[in-house]
């Protein structure tokens, strides 16, 4: 049965089910309920904010005038006002972590973090995620320094003319580094933390000035420069926050990550934690690197075959200078070649840390799955287009958004992917597209609210 034919009570039979999965699954209610105890003295209570975005996310709502229209179609008008004050709460982003915390034991308990072939580990993946670009004209740009709203999440990168030399346009964007759980039904991410730039601050001070083109701030020769400069540290924070509010229990024990983190100190802190460490190492001029392209071409490598690729293997223990101990300056590196019938052979390097387990199969096996979950971060940003939308400029709310998404996500997803015969009968989430499946929740919605209290918008989760 294809999706159109389905009738508008299945629709509202599977939105039911998934705000019942949300309760029984996630504390929904209860997380909801919380909110729903405070500031009662408001015109619109904050468990009503919280449930329209939540809600919105699910259904794919970009915009925050697409929310409050979104609320009114629904029977309950959440002014736009009204919904920037919730996410202005200086609480609000720490609300949020510990929500993403609960969901994450409850997937880790759940087992819903098992992965085959990696012998029982619990895999994490950290990666850089680019955010709310927009595009500004010189004189533009110039005027929302002075306004500040380049604040100091905005990283700014210049682009001039070829030929004259002029700067014909400024893009600010924001990054955000994301650590997400790896699992079969894609990231499930769990936290963030934003890169930060003294650019705005550098150009409010040059305007100040009097914009004397000779003294223009520092440009970065490219945005990778922008990335390089700032989310390792960023990512270092993020790590150590992570590793305080869980007690030293976190919810996986080993890191994929890129190039970009195949740094001494980035092993040392990851190692510190119990936390084994698989980044790409693409930098050919490095030592470490051409000393194992060199003992490799001598090694006799492991081989092994899945379908139609061929993989062969070599791995090496060698000592890092740049690390904190000599005692535990060891790492190991590994190497991978897959040749797929009828195409070139392919080699990756990476940069691990020394287990006897750490083996040229498990390290591919990881980098597959990195690559899965590469394609679920396309889907934020490509399919669900949220993440593209600068929903309000301020630092706490930007932090809301982030948190909020990453709940909707983290909901949805599961309930999708979790049983792949869930939901309307002869439909699986194996052949559904998103924008089946958000077009399906969000004509549910619509039917169901219809039949509720007026005023009472997010108990719905609570009678479901």
């Amino acid at each position: 049965m294809k999706l159109k034919n389905i009738t508008i009570d299945q629709k509202s039979c599977r939105t039911s089910k998934f705000l019942t999965y949300g309760k029984k699954s996630f504390g929904m209610a209860k997380f909801f309920n919380y909110f729903d105890e405070r500031r009662e003295n408001k015109q619109k209570n904050d468990a009503n904010a919280l449930f329209t975005f939540l809600l919105g996310f699910a259904c794919k709502v970009p915009s925050m005038r697409a929310l409050e229209r979104f609320s009114d179609n629904l029977g309950y008008y959440c002014h736009r006002s009204v919904l920037e004050s919730f996410l202005r709460q200086v609480n609000l982003p720490r609300r949020l972590r510990k929500q993403l915390k609960s969901m994450a034991r409850a997937m880790q308990s759940g087992k819903m973090l098992k992965l085959d072939n990696i012998n029982g580990r619990k895999l994490g993946a950290v990666d850089g995620v680019e955010v709310y670009r927009k595009s500004y004209s010189p004189e533009e740009f110039y005027k929302a320094v002075k306004q500040r709203k380049v604040c100091e999440l905005c990283c700014v990168s210049v682009h001039r003319d070829s030929s004259t030399n002029e700067i014909i346009r400024y893009d600010c964007y924001h990054r955000v580094i994301v650590l997400s759980l790896v699992t079969n039904r894609g990231p499930m991410p769990i936290d963030w933390e934003f890169q930060t730039s003294t650019a705005g601050e550098d150009y409010l001070n040059w305007l100040n000035s009097g914009a004397n083109p000779n003294n223009h701030p520092k440009e970065e020769s490219s945005e990778q420069d922008v990335k390089q400069t700032g989310e390792l540290t960023a990512a270092k924070t993020l790590i150590t926050r992570l590793n305080c509010e869980y007690n030293g229990f976190l919810p996986f024990d080993t890191i994929v990550s890129d190039s970009l983190y195949d740094k001494a100190n980035i092993i040392d802190l990851f190692e510190e934690y119990g936390i084994a460490l698989i980044a790409g190492h693409k930098n050919k001029t490095r030592k470490l690197r051409t000393q194992a392209e060199k003992d490799f071409q001598e090694r006799k490598p492991r081989i092994w075959k899945i379908e139609n690729t061929s993989y062969q293997g070599y791995q090496g223990v060698y000592c890092d200078s740049n690390r904190r101990s000599s005692k535990t300056n060891k790492v190991k590196i590994v190497c991978v070649e897959r040749a797929e019938k009828g195409k070139k052979a392919v080699a990756n390097y990476f940069y691990c840390s020394n287990y006897t387990w750490m083996t040229p199969q498990f390290v591919e096996w990881c980098r597959h799955y990195r690559w899965k979950l590469e394609n679920g971060f396309n889907d934020w940003t490509n399919k669900w287009l949220i993440l593209k939308h600068m929903f309000h400029h301020h630092d706490t709310a930007c932090n809301s958004i982030i948190g909020l998404l990453f709940i909707a996500v983290i909901w949805v997803q599961n309930f999708w992917k979790g049983n792949l015969n869930r939901g309307v009968i002869g439909v699986k989430a194996l052949s559904e597209t998103y924008e089946e499946f958000f077009s399906t929740l969000k004509e549910g919605v619509r039917q169901i609210m219809r039949h509720i209290e007026h005023g009472s918008f997010f108990r719905l989760i609570n009678s479901s």
